[in-house]
């Protein structure tokens, strides 16, 4: 239902004439079965305007501190790791097929009310994704993306796992994490700059994005 909820959200703001994007991912599949091209590869959806939600790949534009931003769902890096597209299925339903056995083991924790908001499935998305993007390079080759292009920041997510890093060259990176398991949004005030904020059951955790020069 929660999700149900907020879908509905970001459908109202497109309604109301908002400039709603859905930066496309590795988790597109269902959706393309349905308006898609190519039924095994979601990115031909690219393009498309569905109850006036544009469907992207990648967007750009400049803050408030005219700083070139680049957003985009951050997938595309891990063919650094899978170097075949059949290698990448492989991992990615072996994924989806553990993920979805701990949702359900996490189903049965949360009925016994001190572990309400205990989750396996983010534990072990956590601890997998951790090894993918520290050990096998993904996040050292998003850093020489970024370096290598025009932009100043990058936005994405993909890996769930929020923070803000810079790169070799100063570069700004920023993961905006996942607003179903860990309960994280990326958001930017009026001076253009950008926070993260996490729920907890007591309160608002707050990070700021880190000054020029800090690591």
């Amino acid at each position: 239902p929660w999700h149900r909820q907020g879908i509905a959200h970001v459908l109202r703001k497109a309604d109301q004439g908002g400039n709603v994007k859905v930066f496309q991912g590795n988790h597109e599949y269902g959706i393309n079965k349905t308006i898609g091209k190519d039924k095994k590869h979601y990115r031909h959806i690219s393009g498309k305007n569905i109850y006036g939600i544009d469907f992207v790949i990648e967007a750009t534009h400049r803050d408030e501190k005219n700083r070139s931003i680049l957003r985009l769902h951050g997938d595309k890096y891990d063919d650094e790791l899978f170097k075949s597209e059949k290698s990448k299925g492989f991992w990615y339903w072996l994924g989806d097929v553990a993920y979805t056995g701990l949702y359900e083991v996490d189903r049965g924790i949360r009925l016994i009310p001190p572990l309400e908001h205990f989750s396996v499935a983010a534990l072990g998305k956590k601890a997998v994704k951790g090894v993918i993007n520290g050990l096998m390079g993904i996040n050292d080759a998003i850093a020489k993306a970024l370096d290598d292009s025009e932009h100043d920041v990058m936005i994405y997510g993909h890996s769930h796992m929020p923070g803000f890093v810079r790169t070799p060259a100063g570069k700004l990176l920023i993961n905006d994490g996942c607003c179903t398991e860990h309960v994280n949004a990326l958001v930017r005030d009026v001076n253009g700059t950008y926070a993260l904020l996490t729920w907890h059951s007591d309160g608002i955790e707050v990070e700021e994005e880190p000054l020029p020069g800090y690591k």
